[in-house]
């Protein structure tokens, strides 16, 4: 199991929630069909999943008829030290986003925040700025092989169309889904390779996170 799903597992069953860990964008769909003997009660969503984008699976769940209301959580990583001069400018329909690094202490009661109320105030899911930077200089393991490596671009890939929604969604609808957020992927290429990562990796997944926005429509 991936250390972000146990530690939201741990953080959850402190909370008196019994979570099921699913390991791709489409287990994550079927573990919420509404005609389930026990549906979920709200779905922590990893943005870098495998299979289905994070960000679809949510889309897909919004426009189902009995899971529209389902409360979601985005769990985010931390890469770049600036990040925390601006928030997600789009959640692709997701009641709110968590940084990993929040996870032990914050999500089960924004699980319970969202159960209650229906949103989470910003304030009580993020870091102040000096904590989130140096976090976010402690988040990326050095990868130990192609399944880690991949792993590690496609969640640095998948902070940047968190933190960069608007950008991406409208590179998606010229058919280029990073074509105005090089200075982004660039910061995100550069971590990649200072966790001594195959560079070539970084490219693969590059091309796959683009070629699975554009078959889906992109981020709306």
């Amino acid at each position: 199991m991936p250390s972000a799903a146990r530690s939201a597992a741990r953080a959850l069953r402190a909370h008196h929630y019994a979570p099921v860990c699913v390991r791709s964008g489409e287990q994550a769909l079927a573990a919420c069909d509404a005609s389930l003997p026990s549906p979920p009660v709200a779905l922590v969503l990893d943005v870098a999943i495998p299979g289905v984008l994070a960000f679809q699976v949510v889309e897909q769940l919004r426009a189902g008829q009995e899971t529209k209301e389902l409360p979601i959580i985005l769990l985010a990583s931390v890469f770049e030290r600036t990040r925390y001069k601006r928030r997600p400018t789009n959640l692709y329909g997701a009641n709110a986003y968590l940084e990993l690094h929040h996870v032990p202490d914050k999500l089960g009661p924004a699980v319970d925040q969202l159960r209650s109320s229906g949103e989470v105030p910003p304030d009580r899911l993020q870091a102040p700025v000096e904590r989130a930077r140096a976090a976010s200089l402690r988040t990326t393991q050095p990868p130990d092989d192609l399944e880690a490596a991949e792993h590690l671009a496609r969640r640095l890939l998948s902070d940047v169309a968190l933190y960069h929604g608007d950008e991406l969604a409208d590179g998606v609808r010229r058919g280029k889904p990073f074509s105005s957020l090089g200075s982004a992927v660039d910061a995100a290429r550069e971590l990649f390779r200072s966790a001594g990562a195959p560079a070539d990796v970084f490219e693969a997944e590059l091309s796959r996170f683009a070629d699975r926005l554009l078959e889906r429509g992109g981020a709306r």
